[in-house]
């Protein structure tokens, strides 16, 4: 979602003189509404992490912190009513969250920047309560090997999966579930369960797979930073949030369009350019949609921050 964001991270590598580093993330984020969310929110929070080395090659992190958010759309009670733009939540509502959890890493990269062999692997898992009552549980897995040694040329196959699990008995909200998008499977600007007025529900469940392979541009200086890459992803994507298709203004319930789950597997292939600018990584990805719920948004193009995951 575009919008507004103040983060504010401090990290000690070193506690108390032990290899253990310890962390406050402090953040106040301001929503608005777009295409993929017909309401805007404003939620300000934090957490404290501490990091733990376990091996040479695995890492443990433990956090835990709070969240306030405030939903803003429009109020249908008002004199004169304001326009209703989302059908999952009514305007001012404030919602509270705790959580607490853990994350393990696994890193056997050759290096870290530009990696060309090794594994690098991490599962997550954290408790949401307060107005909540789940356990997120996500892993994320990218393995490198080089195709040619000394080339450049190095080739990566990615995983990645996530489930809820709902211990209210009443579902997730959607609030609190997954909006897979690009990040997950690349060519798609919005994906997965919607209602019959176009908003997006979120989902309960996800799992991708990609294959990757990069390589120097030829008869471009290394010095200039540029790779390109060709590509194949594929995602599945399932679970309606129940407690989204209760309508809080009062009306009818909401029901799932059809045509936003009839195709629960989404496979796109593409190109890519990459370039390691003094501002970070950037990569442009050009996609083709080979398979695509008939609802699904996709893009040919996307530009974005590059990732190991």
């Amino acid at each position: 979602q575009s919008g507004r964001t103040f983060d504010f991270s401090f990290t000690e590598p070193r506690f108390m003189g032990l290899k253990v580093s310890a962390g406050v993330d402090v953040y106040h984020r301001i929503n608005e509404e777009t295409a993929t969310s017909f309401y805007g929110s404003e939620a300000t929070g934090g957490q404290f992490r501490v990091g733990i080395p376990l091996t040479s090659n695995l890492s443990g992190t433990v956090f835990a912190g709070m969240e306030r958010k405030i939903i803003h759309d429009g109020d249908p009670t008002a004199t004169p009513p304001l326009p209703t733009d989302s059908w999952l939540v009514v305007d001012g509502r404030e919602f509270y969250k705790g959580f607490v959890g853990y994350t393990l890493t696994w890193n056997s990269l050759d290096d870290n920047k530009s990696p060309s062999e090794g594994l690098l692997a991490s599962f997550t898992q954290q408790y949401v309560g307060w107005d909540h009552n789940l356990i997120k549980s996500e892993a994320r897995a990218r393995y490198f090997v080089p195709v040619i040694e000394d080339s450049g040329i190095v080739a990566s196959l990615r995983g990645q999966a996530g489930i809820i699990n709902d211990l209210s008995g009443s579902g997730v909200h959607s609030l609190e579930a997954f909006r897979p998008g690009s990040q997950l499977i690349r060519g798609f600007s919005g994906i997965g369960p919607r209602t019959t007025h176009g908003e997006y529900l979120g989902a309960v469940a996800y799992a991708g797979l990609s294959a990757e392979v990069q390589f120097p541009l030829p008869g471009v200086p290394e010095s200039y930073g540029l790779a390109g890459a060709i590509w194949a992803d594929t995602a599945w994507i399932d679970g309606v949030n129940t407690p989204s298709l209760v309508n809080p203004n009062g009306g009818p319930a909401n029901t799932v369009a059809a045509n936003s789950i009839d195709v629960p597997w989404r496979t796109s292939i593409g190109a890519s350019l990459i370039w390691d600018s003094p501002f970070g990584p950037l990569r442009g990805d050009f996609a083709h949609v080979v398979n695509k719920s008939t609802a699904d948004k996709t893009q040919v193009f996307q530009l974005t921050m590059s990732s190991l995951f």
